[in-house]
Protein backbone atom coordinates (compact mmCIF):
# COMPACT_ATOMS: atom_id res chain seq x y z
CA UNK A 1 0.00 0.00 0.00
CA UNK A 2 1.27 3.36 -1.61
CA UNK A 3 1.35 6.39 1.36
CA UNK A 4 1.38 9.70 1.00
CA UNK A 5 5.36 10.58 2.58
CA UNK A 6 5.76 7.94 -0.87
CA UNK A 7 3.87 10.36 -2.95
CA UNK A 8 5.96 13.52 -1.29
CA UNK A 9 9.19 11.44 -2.04
CA UNK A 10 8.41 10.98 -5.57
CA UNK A 11 7.65 14.44 -5.63
CA UNK A 12 10.74 15.19 -3.78
CA UNK A 13 12.74 13.54 -6.35
CA UNK A 14 11.27 15.20 -9.77
CA UNK A 15 10.83 18.31 -8.53
CA UNK A 16 12.49 19.29 -5.02
CA UNK A 17 10.83 22.68 -4.58
CA UNK A 18 7.30 21.30 -5.72
CA UNK A 19 8.21 18.48 -2.74
CA UNK A 20 9.47 20.79 -0.18
CA UNK A 21 5.93 23.13 -0.64
CA UNK A 22 3.51 20.65 -0.45
CA UNK A 23 4.81 18.02 1.81
CA UNK A 24 5.78 21.07 3.67
CA UNK A 25 5.01 21.58 7.42
CA UNK A 26 1.53 19.20 8.16
CA UNK A 27 -1.63 20.54 9.30
CA UNK A 28 -4.60 22.56 7.94
CA UNK A 29 -2.85 22.68 4.84
CA UNK A 30 -1.96 19.66 3.89
CA UNK A 31 -5.65 18.99 2.57
CA UNK A 32 -4.98 21.62 0.42
CA UNK A 33 -1.89 20.58 -1.14
CA UNK A 34 -3.55 16.99 -1.60
CA UNK A 35 -6.50 18.58 -3.67
CA UNK A 36 -3.83 20.60 -6.00
CA UNK A 37 -1.84 17.89 -6.48
CA UNK A 38 -4.61 15.45 -7.30
CA UNK A 39 -6.17 18.27 -9.32
CA UNK A 40 -3.11 18.83 -11.23
CA UNK A 41 -2.97 15.28 -12.49
CA UNK A 42 -6.57 15.18 -13.25
CA UNK A 43 -7.94 13.37 -10.64
CA UNK A 44 -11.24 14.61 -9.73
CA UNK A 45 -12.45 12.46 -6.60
CA UNK A 46 -12.86 14.32 -3.47
CA UNK A 47 -10.26 12.17 -1.69
CA UNK A 48 -7.63 10.62 -3.56
CA UNK A 49 -5.80 7.98 -2.47
CA UNK A 50 -1.80 7.88 -2.85
CA UNK A 51 -1.83 5.14 -5.09
CA UNK A 52 -3.89 6.95 -7.65
CA UNK A 53 -2.13 9.85 -7.12
CA UNK A 54 1.58 7.99 -7.54
CA UNK A 55 0.25 6.35 -10.74
CA UNK A 56 -0.58 9.87 -12.16
CA UNK A 57 2.87 11.09 -11.39
CA UNK A 58 4.85 8.54 -12.88
CA UNK A 59 2.77 7.67 -16.06
CA UNK A 60 3.03 11.76 -17.22
CA UNK A 61 5.37 12.85 -18.64
CA UNK A 62 4.84 16.59 -18.01
CA UNK A 63 4.84 15.36 -13.83
CA UNK A 64 7.81 18.08 -13.10
CA UNK A 65 5.59 20.88 -15.29
CA UNK A 66 2.40 19.33 -13.66
CA UNK A 67 3.64 19.77 -9.92
CA UNK A 68 4.92 22.96 -10.46
CA UNK A 69 1.32 24.28 -11.03
CA UNK A 70 0.29 22.73 -8.07
CA UNK A 71 2.49 24.29 -5.60
CA UNK A 72 1.71 27.41 -7.39
CA UNK A 73 -2.12 26.59 -6.40
CA UNK A 74 -1.28 25.96 -3.32
CA UNK A 75 0.59 28.94 -2.43
CA UNK A 76 -2.30 30.73 -3.90
CA UNK A 77 -4.82 28.88 -2.00
CA UNK A 78 -2.96 29.39 1.37
CA UNK A 79 -2.39 33.09 0.57
CA UNK A 80 -5.95 33.39 0.25
CA UNK A 81 -6.96 31.63 3.49
CA UNK A 82 -4.05 34.05 5.14
CA UNK A 83 -5.94 37.25 3.20
CA UNK A 84 -9.27 35.74 4.77
CA UNK A 85 -7.91 35.56 8.20
CA UNK A 86 -6.23 39.16 8.14
CA UNK A 87 -9.67 40.92 6.68
CA UNK A 88 -11.29 39.00 9.37
CA UNK A 89 -9.24 40.53 12.27
CA UNK A 90 -8.97 44.27 10.61
CA UNK A 91 -12.84 43.76 10.38
CA UNK A 92 -13.13 43.03 14.19
CA UNK A 93 -10.77 45.91 14.97
CA UNK A 94 -13.03 48.29 13.00
CA UNK A 95 -16.27 46.61 14.77
CA UNK A 96 -14.65 47.19 18.11
CA UNK A 97 -13.45 51.08 17.00
CA UNK A 98 -16.97 51.92 15.59
CA UNK A 99 -18.59 51.09 19.26
CA UNK A 100 -16.30 53.57 20.62
CA UNK A 101 -17.31 56.03 17.89
CA UNK A 102 -20.58 55.95 17.86
CA UNK A 103 -20.51 56.30 21.53
CA UNK A 104 -22.53 53.38 22.65
CA UNK A 105 -21.73 53.21 26.38
CA UNK A 106 -21.95 49.99 28.05
CA UNK A 107 -22.19 50.85 32.14
CA UNK A 108 -20.98 46.99 32.59
CA UNK A 109 -17.82 47.76 30.62
CA UNK A 110 -16.88 51.04 32.98
CA UNK A 111 -17.55 48.50 35.99
CA UNK A 112 -15.70 45.75 35.26
CA UNK A 113 -12.81 48.33 34.48
CA UNK A 114 -12.96 50.29 38.36
CA UNK A 115 -13.15 46.73 39.69
CA UNK A 116 -9.93 45.71 37.90
CA UNK A 117 -7.94 48.67 38.55
CA UNK A 118 -9.61 48.89 42.26
CA UNK A 119 -8.57 45.25 42.55
CA UNK A 120 -5.23 45.70 41.34
CA UNK A 121 -4.51 48.93 43.33
CA UNK A 122 -6.00 47.36 46.59
CA UNK A 123 -4.10 44.16 46.13
CA UNK A 124 -0.60 46.22 45.78
CA UNK A 125 -1.78 47.61 48.54
CA UNK A 126 -1.86 44.63 50.57
CA UNK A 127 1.37 43.53 49.23
CA UNK A 128 3.28 46.22 49.84
CA UNK A 129 2.04 46.54 53.81
CA UNK A 130 0.83 43.05 55.37
CA UNK A 131 3.31 40.27 55.20
CA UNK A 132 1.62 37.53 53.31
CA UNK A 133 1.96 34.34 54.96
CA UNK A 134 4.95 31.73 53.60
CA UNK A 135 2.09 29.13 52.31
CA UNK A 136 -0.43 31.08 51.05
CA UNK A 137 2.46 33.65 48.66
CA UNK A 138 1.63 31.61 45.79
CA UNK A 139 -1.75 32.05 45.57
CA UNK A 140 -1.92 35.47 46.01
CA UNK A 141 0.83 36.18 43.58
CA UNK A 142 -0.90 34.17 41.24
CA UNK A 143 -3.55 36.39 41.64
CA UNK A 144 -1.66 39.86 41.21
CA UNK A 145 -0.32 38.05 38.43
CA UNK A 146 -4.07 37.89 36.95
CA UNK A 147 -5.19 41.62 38.22
CA UNK A 148 -1.82 43.05 36.86
CA UNK A 149 -2.78 41.43 33.64
CA UNK A 150 -6.36 42.69 33.40
CA UNK A 151 -5.09 46.21 34.62
CA UNK A 152 -2.97 46.46 31.49
CA UNK A 153 -5.89 45.28 29.35
CA UNK A 154 -8.05 48.12 30.94
CA UNK A 155 -5.63 50.56 29.96
CA UNK A 156 -4.56 49.00 26.79
CA UNK A 157 -9.01 49.49 25.93
CA UNK A 158 -9.27 52.85 26.90
CA UNK A 159 -6.32 54.42 26.26
CA UNK A 160 -4.82 52.65 23.04
CA UNK A 161 -1.50 50.73 22.72
CA UNK A 162 1.49 52.39 21.75
CA UNK A 163 3.20 49.22 19.61
CA UNK A 164 0.07 48.74 17.74
CA UNK A 165 -0.40 52.10 16.82
CA UNK A 166 3.41 52.07 15.71
CA UNK A 167 2.57 48.76 13.85
CA UNK A 168 -0.05 50.61 11.91
CA UNK A 169 2.31 53.23 11.25
CA UNK A 170 4.42 51.07 10.18
CA UNK A 171 2.01 49.11 7.64
CA UNK A 172 0.70 51.84 6.35
CA UNK A 173 4.16 53.48 5.53
CA UNK A 174 5.09 50.50 3.84
CA UNK A 175 1.74 50.58 2.00
CA UNK A 176 2.54 53.65 0.57
CA UNK A 177 6.18 53.15 -0.60
CA UNK A 178 4.86 50.39 -2.70
CA UNK A 179 2.92 52.51 -4.91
Amino acid sequence: MVTWQEVAARIAEIAPVAGATLGGPLGAGIGIAIKSLAGAFGIQSSSPQPQEVLQAIKGDPQAILKLEQARIAFEQEKMKEETERLRLGLADIQNARNLGITGIKDKNLYIIAWLMIAGFFALLAFLLFIPVPADQSGVVFMLFGALSTSFAAVISYFFGSSAGSAAKSADLNALLNKK
